[in-house]
């Protein structure tokens, strides 16, 4: 897009949730919770007072309902994806809402949120800055701790339960809306000990109560869902067979997953159990097989034996008014140990195109569906002036390549340590 236009400003001054706002969002929130099981559970203390971190596990748009219900009539300020300003900013902001680019260092924000919890602010995290794959927790960033210290506030982690299950991050619609929700705040550190514990003490009672895992608490409270599409868009996150170890073979059709390649047939009951039909059931459920791709990415990563390339389409984020170019270029990306390079054309100018996210100083790489304007799976990757989405053509499974990032940059993290 060659016209001028004007980028988006992130040193902006955050506005706190406007008065005015409150009892709208009270009505909204009771209002789309209204048929909702659910309950709020508070542990270790009955009122936030004063500045507070508040750290939360992500896995769909109901956790942020549930969190405004606890939180009223405090307001708070919440750290969101830059892609959620898209086309609306003006309320997110008035919202509370601080925009951030997605697994991207940026020491302005640290700063930021530190004196908004020294002014006596809530601050609201999703430290995994994704929806859960798979029902599980992904990986979260290991300097909270220093985060709370450095402002010397209680923090307290909220652990969701049912919220993946009432809308899986592969398959948002239809709700299943027999799966009751339960959301339990629990202040792991008061104010009398953050100035005691030190940063890693603080990270790791974080850490011990932030794990979840969506199927264990379907099956221990035998919650039954009836959905006729359970496995729908369900190769968006699996991709590898269990039985024949294809790759890009896997496709859900209603409660089943197929692969085309070897014909295994595993189907999912109402416990969220699989089955293979036609053979042997190398996993019961979907998380363990999701863990299961992980481990070959992890042995190629550590054998230096990693090196894919793909074609991609590349998109490009103009503003929060004018969302993305999805027609911005084309290239081909290869990813390796050292990370991913991406040369491409831009398709308006025919000039060069080159971009590097170096995956040993990002510890992930945010992964997309069904963005603004486009129904692709993509990864998402900024830099200090601009973000893009990279679009796999050959259908690379997105999900592999943030493997690759995370365990790239973990075997790196342990080099340093040696």
């Amino acid at each position: 897009m060659n016209k001028p236009y004007k980028k988006i400003n992130y040193d902006r001054k955050p506005i706190k949730t406007r008065w005015y706002l409150l009892p709208l969002i009270w009505i909204i929130v009771t209002f789309m919770l209204f048929k909702v099981k659910h309950k709020i559970i508070k542990e270790n203390f009955k009122k936030i007072k004063g500045g507070c971190l508040i750290v939360s596990n992500h896995m769909c748009f109901t956790d942020f309902k549930l969190l405004e219900k606890f939180l009223f009539p405090r307001r708070s300020y919440y750290i969101s994806s830059i892609d959620e300003f898209v086309y609306k900013e003006w309320i997110m902001r008035r919202l509370g809402c601080i925009p951030k680019k997605v697994h991207f260092r940026d020491m302005k924000m640290i700063r930021t949120i530190v004196k908004l919890l020294i002014k006596g602010n809530i601050v609201s995290l999703y430290p995994e800055a994704t929806y859960s794959f798979a029902g599980v927790e992904n990986m979260i960033d290991q300097s909270l701790g220093k985060l709370a210290k450095m402002a010397n506030v209680p923090v307290i982690v909220i652990n969701q339960k049912g919220n993946y299950l009432y809308s899986p991050r592969w398959n948002t619609k239809p709700v299943n809306k027999e799966v009751p929700l339960i959301f339990t705040a629990k202040m792991v550190v008061n104010k009398d000990e953050v100035l005691k514990l030190s940063a890693d003490e603080i990270q790791n009672r974080i850490n011990e109560y932030f794990p979840y895992d969506e199927y264990k608490y379907q099956r221990e409270n035998n919650i039954k869902i009836h959905s006729s599409n359970k496995a729908c868009h369900i190769d968006r996150i699996l991709y590898k067979c269990p039985n024949c170890l294809c790759e890009k073979c896997i496709e859900g059709i209603n409660n089943e997953i197929h692969c085309t390649n070897c014909n295994a047939t595993y189907e999912i009951d109402e416990l969220s159990i699989l089955k293979n039909k036609n053979g042997e059931t190398k996993f019961d459920s979907i998380s363990s097989w999701f863990t299961f791709q992980r481990k070959f990415v992890q042995e190629d990563i550590n054998n230096n034996k990693y090196d894919i390339e793909f074609p991609v389409k590349i998109s490009k984020l103009l503003n929060c008014k004018l969302g993305f170019d999805h027609n911005f270029a084309k290239g081909i990306a290869r990813q390796n140990n050292d990370g991913i390079k991406v040369y491409g054309k831009i398709n308006e100018t025919n000039e060069d195109f080159y971009f590097e996210y170096n995956q040993k100083l990002n510890s992930t790489i945010h992964v997309t569906y069904d963005v603004k304007g486009c129904k692709d799976s993509g990864v998402e990757v900024h830099d200090e002036n601009n973000s893009y989405l990279l679009y796999p053509l050959d259908k690379t499974p997105v999900i592999k390549i943030r493997f690759a990032v995370e365990e790239a940059h973990i075997k790196y993290q342990k080099n340093l340590k040696k």
